[in-house]
């Protein structure tokens, strides 16, 4: 995969690389260049049997007529080129010589539509090899002795030269190009090229010695040369159908190892596979359903997996593949392919069993052939169908859009079929949303075992109290979602009513029983009015409102309760008067002690209690905002943050700072008297690689520590840890998400937390949701996290920091 560009310090390794290939092809015209017009042209002819334009056709049939031997992106070329070559150095001028190695291909090039750079490249390095061949066999060959045994071996030294100056300066030009060239790769590819070279001037050589004698023989070298170029594509077609036995049999292998649920690693490896087999930019499996589709890709940008698709995307894949057979996309997927990034591509229905399963897209070939040929379609169809039957899609599809312990959907298809169902032209949607109460102390009880038992059992009865057209998923932890259509609230009431009462019964956990109740949140709204999340949010809000109103109860959503307003329309100068006015304020998310259950500090958000819009996260107000206000909400919020904790309100106090400001930090710790070391800033790594190893010093030196928030979720973590100083790191949610799952996944998250621990730095786990996530980061020593199952983001005074 072409990744982002490689960084060390300040310099663009991939820019440099750009403008070093640069320098070597201007090198090599430069080269060329003199040689010719200072030596080649002062040399003089063996014969003078052959004109330049002759040369130039011979040179130009051998273009027409390649083998390309494909280096990861690039190309390297293998053509009957010695032919004219060594006809041209012993029975044509050498002057006309290099005009003919230029000219003639130059002439096949342009009608191919190269790319600038590669013409200009081998225009150059054509004429540099043919002026070296000639200057090699005249320093070489004794002056007069004419077209003889004498000159024999110095033909031979010079068509070596020439193909080792060839043969280095592509390498270089794709060492520079492709990031460096595979060392056994590189050694085997110039054996191969002297043993093309030398065979093709054997050939010539003789040719060249019948010609001298008479003329009228020279259409005795066609047929060797015609043996030689069938002999070669016919060495070309068997390497070709091996390579692809080779790459069914890799991916074949793959799969089959792959039964034990690792999907991501399944679908990614396909993908690595299929880009390196096909020359391709980007490779794309998107896997169908009902209610939408989820892309996994590997492209230039990156890899994804499992990232939704549009019903709109989706409805136009489904188009394209309706032939039932791999096909070169056509129109009706230009839309989907331009917001992909993608110019040129295959598409090839992937079908299960029993159905269309998916689809998988190719993308902008590479290399010296960028078209794809009849043999890529009927791979790539073979491919397609492999994979439909061995990955098992139907399970995989499972997998992607249910709940692997209550068997419930989860979140991706809940929020799939709500914005499916708000999408109509008319109809309602209706959403509850619950919460266990009290389910932390139902799972310290029970243990994890025991919670799990509770939270299958409450799935049932949840399940059991809606119509089989409902839909009831599990959304996380111990939070509970149900979207019924075409009804009203009041309906909505009455199945959140049954609820209650089925989940008041208890249930059987580690041997005892165990009574679990919930909080009910319910929201309505008409179809086309509302946007998916907002309508959740609001039955999110509702669902607080029951909890505040004593818990085991439900609420319907009503305007005036406060929303967290992520969707809210608010602007710099409402956000100045805001801030004038004191209505941000911060509000406290636990750090847990993930052993002991003991609150060891609090991270400070931002909240603002808007007028109309109520309670309003971060994200709503802060996104686009001028640095200088975006300054001052964070100089706020440390100071509410700083205060709480100087009054030990908070064990110690976590803050997120936009942007680096010592002096600010310097003044607040001066007012609030806190002691510095309570005080913990974390830096994104947009932040942190915008900010000085000074700058970050000049903190630490305070007293204050620093801490890297969201760890691995960008691009140049390992190089901020290698060069600022700090005391930190909070593991990214992603790697969190995984942990209670075996595989690939928990062997990432514990290769953060040795990380860490590498660097003499405390590891944070954020996004802690799942008792399986806690006990796992428990076993890979993570001991320190938050997230909702340790506590929700409170205000002071709270339960959780009383």
């Amino acid at each position: 995969m072409v990744g982002p560009p490689l960084v060390w310090g300040f310099v663009d390794l991939r820019r440099l690389s750009r403008v070093t290939l640069g320098a070597l092809i201007a090198a090599t015209v430069v080269a060329a260049f003199v040689l010719w017009h200072q030596v080649v042209r002062d040399l003089e002819p063996f014969r003078t049997e052959i004109p330049w334009w002759a040369l130039a056709a011979g040179f130009a049939f051998a273009e027409v007529f390649v083998i390309h031997a494909h280096v990861r992106g690039s190309a390297h070329s293998l053509s009957l080129s010695e032919v004219p070559l060594v006809l041209g150095l012993l029975l044509a001028d050498p002057h006309d010589l290099v005009i003919g190695a230029v000219l003639g291909p130059a002439i096949v090039l342009l009608v191919t539509r190269q790319e600038l750079v590669r013409l200009t490249f081998n225009l150059a390095q054509f004429g540099l090899t043919a002026a070296v061949a000639s200057i090699t066999l005249h320093a070489l060959a004794a002056e007069g002795g004419g077209i003889g045994p004498a000159v024999w071996l110095p033909m031979f030294a010079a068509v070596v030269v020439c193909s080792l100056t060839a043969s280095v300066l592509v390498f270089c030009a794709i060492g520079l190009s492709e990031g460096g060239i595979p060392s056994r790769r590189l050694a085997g590819m110039l054996g191969a090229d002297l043993v093309v070279a030398l065979t093709n001037a054997s050939v010539a050589l003789a040719g060249a010695t019948v010609v001298a004698q008479d003329p009228r023989a020279a259409w005795l070298l066609l047929p060797p040369a015609a043996m030689l170029l069938l002999a070669y594509r016919a060495y070309e077609s068997e390497r070709a159908k091996h390579h692809s036995l080779e790459f069914m049999y890799g991916v074949t292998r793959s799969l089959s190892r792959g039964g034990g649920g690792e999907l991501e690693g399944e679908l990614l490896d396909l993908l690595r596979r299929t880009c390196a087999s096909f020359r391709v930019r980007t490779a794309e499996l998107v896997l169908l359903s009902e209610v939408g589709g989820l892309r996994t890709s590997r492209a230039p940008g990156g890899e994804t997996v499992m990232e939704p698709v549009s019903a709109a995307d989706v409805a136009a894949l489904r188009a394209a593949v309706a032939a039932d057979h791999a096909v070169v996309a056509g129109p009706e997927l230009s839309g989907y392919l331009e917001r992909r990034g993608i110019e040129q591509a295959l598409i090839a229905p992937v079908r299960s069993e029993t159905r269309l399963a998916g689809v998988m897209v190719l993308g902008d070939r590479v290399g010296a052939t960028s078209a794809f040929a009849d043999e890529d379609l009927r791979l790539f169809e073979a491919l397609a169908t492999h994979a439909g039957l061995s990955l098992e899609l139907d399970r995989l599809e499972r997998q992607a859009f249910s709940d692997p312990l209550t068997a419930l959907a989860n979140r991706t298809l809940f929020m799939r079929r709500l914005e499916t169902s708000l999408a109509r032209p008319e109809g309602m949607a209706t959403v509850l949303f619950l919460d266990l109460d009290d389910f932390k102390a139902i799972n310290d009880r029970c243990g994890h075992a025991g919670g799990d038992a509770v939270l299958v059992a409450a799935a049932g009865r949840i399940e059991s109290s809606v119509r089989p057209s409902d839909v009831a998923a599990r959304m996380g932890g111990d939070e509970f979602a149900v979207l019924l259509e075409d009804v009203d609230d009041h309906h909505g009431e009455q199945v959140a009513g049954r609820i209650l009462d089925l989940l008041a019964s208890p249930v059987v956990a580690d041997g005892e029983h165990v009574w679990v109740r919930s909080s009910v949140g319910i929201a309505t709204a008409a179809a086309g009015s509302i946007e998916a999340g907002e309508l959740l949010h609001r039955a999110d809000m509702a669902m607080y409102g029951a909890k505040d109103a004593g818990k085991s109860q439900l609420r319907v959503w009503f305007p005036e309760m406060e929303p967290a307003g992520e969707g809210a329309a608010t602007g710099p100068d409402e956000l100045t008067v805001a801030l004038r006015d004191g209505e941000l304020v911060a509000h406290f998310q636990p750090i847990v002690a993930l052993a002991s259950g003991e609150v060891v500090g609090a991270e400070a958000l931002a909240r603002w209690r808007h007028p109309r819009h109520g309670l309003l996260g971060a994200a709503s107000f802060l996104r686009g905002v001028p640095r200088d206000l975006a300054c001052a909400v964070d100089r706020e919020v440390l100071a509410q943050a700083c205060w709480a904790a100087a009054r030990d309100e908070v064990p110690a106090v976590h803050v997120n700072l936009a942007f680096l400001a010592a002096g600010t930090v310097r003044d607040v710790l001066d007012v609030t008297r806190l002691d510095p070391r309570r005080l913990v800033l974390e830096l994104s790594e947009t932040a942190l690689a915008a900010a000085s190893a000074d700058g970050v010093a000049a903190l630490r030196e305070l007293g204050v520590r620093i801490a890297f928030d969201d760890f691995g979720a960008g691009r140049v973590a390992l190089d901020v840890l290698r060069t600022l100083p700090l005391d930190a790191i909070k593991v990214a949610r992603p790697f969190v998400d995984g942990a209670g799952r075996a595989g690939h996944e928990r062997s990432v998250l514990s290769m953060v937390v040795q990380l860490g621990e590498l660097f003499g730095l405390e590891v944070i786990a954020q996004g802690i949701e799942r008792a399986d996530q806690r006990e796992a980061l428990l076993e890979l020593g993570c001991s320190v996290g938050q997230g909702y199952l340790l506590g929700r983001p409170l205000p002071l005074g709270a339960p959780a920091f009383a």
